[in-house]
């Protein structure tokens, strides 16, 4: 399942992280919710980002800093999938946010 597409077409994959980093936001984004997908958009280069709707209601968790394990289980309750496919997603989902520099993992 692809969260990601920028601007480009790119889809960028990250490698699996550990659940117990803290994501947050650049500050330097704007975003907005089109029916339940959102786009975002990068002051710093230019250029606007997708997000389907799984990866848009990690985007509104996110608005406060929350621990990357928290996420798991919050999409495993919200969503149908089983909790190997969960945490999956939303390493690779964290990695390509953090790759593109949209949030900060620490």
């Amino acid at each position: 399942m692809d969260t990601i597409e920028s601007s480009t077409g790119e889809n960028i994959l990250g490698n699996e992280i550990t659940g117990a980093e803290k994501v947050k936001k650049n500050p330097q984004l704007l975003s907005v919710d089109l029916s339940g997908e959102t786009v975002i958009l990068s002051i710093q280069n230019g250029q606007y980002y997708g997000l389907n709707a799984v990866a848009s209601r990690i985007w509104d968790i996110i608005d406060n800093p929350t621990l990357v394990k928290d996420l798991y289980q919050i999409i495993f309750d919200e969503f149908d999938v089983d909790r190997d496919t969960c945490c999956h997603t939303v390493n690779a989902f964290m990695k390509e946010l953090q790759k593109l520099e949209l949030v900060n993992l620490g």
